[in-house]
């Protein structure tokens, strides 16, 4: 008997650790692209647009899970908390949207201090010129030294609890840049240093319309925290949705959907990849769609050159449509019975005790597989 039930949990073992291996290769990522598709649009012009494709299209699955966002209910007592025990403020509490037929957000405000909690997760907190920027031009930190306060900052904001509490969010350091300046007569001085992190689910960038979902953080005179912008989400795996747009389709209808404010002479794409979309944070959200992500430059007729990073729907399929598939997985009901598979194998064997985030991965991978 106990030699049976040794095999039964080894052979549970191995079977996720396969779908887990599975389930990595099967969601694309960045720098990781495989092509299934004719090269017809790797370089072509439309529009006075040149298009160049300098990777392989990536491999897509039939269908992909949304996002979907799980909201925090926040009560006035906790937001005035959050500002005084993180921001070192405390004021009053406004419902934002303030005459809105839905409460997105709280807003706490003493009129230089601003910190608004939304209901999705994303944090947002400034300061008016003369409440956080006191210290004089001048005498903001070096780069580093920025680099450094705003580590320490947003480890402070994660174990506070903040952050998402899905373990396959992460949040990545990628740049860092001047945030605001001030001009004199005579000369113009940097007011803070911006510090960006990218945001990330399970290894892959999160992102925009334009851009990758970040956090944020500016560092003032003295080493003052004068901004912060997390623009995260708290997510869970949701339904299975469709891919309905091919990445050719996609990539070529970057001629009239680039998303700049003038129009580029050429847009060179270096990575392509499936990923997720978030709206703006004061917009009501429910789930993360799938994206086709491109990154790259644009290039100018002038000869100047940006940085690209643009988004392009994979799916047409709407949320009404996403929502009532027959296909689609009712993984409330499911995280009950992976909750209760969980304490079986711990209080059973002492063995193995999964987390939630995992399990719900072996189902994601054997869904996957079957259909």
């Amino acid at each position: 008997m106990k030699r049976s039930k040794i095999l039964f949990c080894t052979a549970i073992l191995l079977v996720i650790c396969f779908t887990s291996i599975i389930c990595a290769m099967w969601i694309s990522k960045p720098n990781k692209c495989f092509s299934n598709f004719s090269d017809d649009f790797r370089y072509s012009s439309i529009d006075n647009v040149t298009l160049v494709l300098n990777c392989e299209y990536p491999m897509v699955p039939d269908k992909i899970p949304v996002l979907k966002v799980i909201n925090r209910n926040l009560t006035e007592e906790e937001v005035l908390t959050i500002a005084k025990e993180l921001f070192n403020f405390t004021g009053e509490v406004i419902p934002r949207p303030r005459d809105g037929p839905e409460i997105l957000a709280l807003e706490v405000t003493d009129g230089l201090h601003h910190l608004v909690l939304f209901n999705c997760g994303a944090v947002e907190y400034s300061e008016e010129y003369g409440g956080g920027y006191q210290g004089g031009p001048g005498n903001v930190p070096s780069p580093s030294k920025c680099r450094e306060i705003a580590n320490n900052f947003l480890n402070k904001v994660i174990n506070y609890g903040l952050a998402p509490k899905n373990s396959l969010i992460k949040v990545e350091y990628y740049c860092d840049q001047v945030g605001m300046t001030t001009s004199t007569d005579t000369a113009e001085y940097i007011e803070s240093w911006a510090v960006n992190y990218k945001v990330l689910f399970n290894s892959t960038p999160l992102v925009r319309d334009v851009g990758y979902l970040e956090v944020s953080i500016y560092v003032g005179p003295n080493g003052r925290i004068v901004d912060f912008y997390g623009d995260w989400r708290e997510v869970e795996l949701g339904e299975f949705v469709k891919i309905t747009i091919s990445p050719e389709k996609a990539f070529k209808s970057l001629t009239t959907n680039y998303q700049l404010k003038s129009k580029p002479s050429k847009i060179i794409i270096s990575n392509m990849y499936l990923s997720w979309k978030a709206e703006l944070p004061h917009k009501k959200q429910t789930q993360l769609l799938p994206v086709y992500v491109f990154e790259g430059v644009a290039i100018f007729d002038n000869g100047e050159k940006l940085n690209y990073v643009r988004s392009l729907a994979a799916t047409n399929l709407t949320d009404g449509e996403i929502r009532s598939s027959e296909q689609a997985l009712n993984f409330e009901n499911l995280t009950r019975f992976l909750s209760s598979l969980q304490w079986f194998l711990y209080t059973r064997d002492n063995w193995f005790c999964f987390s939630k985030d995992i399990l719900q991965f072996f189902l994601f991978s054997y869904h996957s597989l079957c259909f």
